[in-house]
């Protein structure tokens, strides 16, 4: 598989996983019981697995100066993000703190996207 396919593939899963994440962090927000349909349960997992699996073999075929710190930075918010994640979905928290939380990863989502576009440690910040 070409690279090229790996990566529209790559920013395929990045576009569904924000918005299952827009839609999920939307329906625990308002309280909405737990959805029973398989696929609302199941496709999330199955778009970042690909997601993850994307990732992987791009940076295996990458040269080694693609371990830039673009790419660093990238994967240091990346595991922000899915401690963030982890608290909007959790049922124990307070709803102030999914709140919060919930902002906190939509934005950190859209700042790693910007950084991946922009190939910059700062991503949109780095403009200015």
């Amino acid at each position: 598989m070409s690279y090229l396919v790996l990566k529209y593939l790559h920013i395929l899963c990045v576009a569904a996983t924000f918005a299952l994440f827009f839609m999920r962090g939307m329906w625990t927000l308002r309280g909405y019981p737990e959805p029973e349909e398989t696929w609302v349960r199941v496709l999330p997992y199955i778009v970042d697995g690909v997601l993850l699996l994307t990732a992987i073999v791009m940076i295996a075929m990458a040269p080694r100066w693609e371990w830039s710190p673009w790419v660093q930075a990238k994967i240091g918010m990346i595991l922000v993000y899915v401690a963030l994640v982890f608290m909007v979905f959790q049922a124990a928290r307070p709803r102030w703190h999914k709140v919060l939380a919930w902002t906190f990863a939509m934005l950190l989502f859209l700042l790693i996207t910007s950084v991946s576009v922009l190939k910059r440690p700062g991503g949109i910040f780095s403009l200015f």
